[in-house]
């Protein structure tokens, strides 16, 4: 995925703050496309805490900010100078 450069930034902050997904490691606006079933203890002791997770075998990625397109110089198309320009 090419992003911008202020996308970029915004991604490598994020990743450096620990927002990725815990499910795939990515960064997403929804719910994780790879969990195809969560079960949340409702009651008692660890209320809201996710007991099980499965996952699908292969998923939709589209609209995943990934580690690597955040920190990949190569496809910066607003990239500045040392000057600025």
């Amino acid at each position: 995925m090419a992003l911008t450069r202020q996308q970029k930034l915004d991604a490598q902050q994020a990743f450096a703050e620990g927002k990725a997904c815990q499910d795939c490691g990515g960064l997403h606006p929804r719910a994780c496309p790879r969990v195809k079933r969560q079960v949340w203890l409702r009651s008692g002791p660890g209320d809201g805490q996710r007991t099980e997770v499965e996952y699908w075998g292969s998923y939709d990625q589209t609209g995943i900010v990934w580690p690597e397109d955040a920190y990949d110089p190569s496809d910066d198309d607003d990239t500045e100078d040392a000057n600025g320009r």
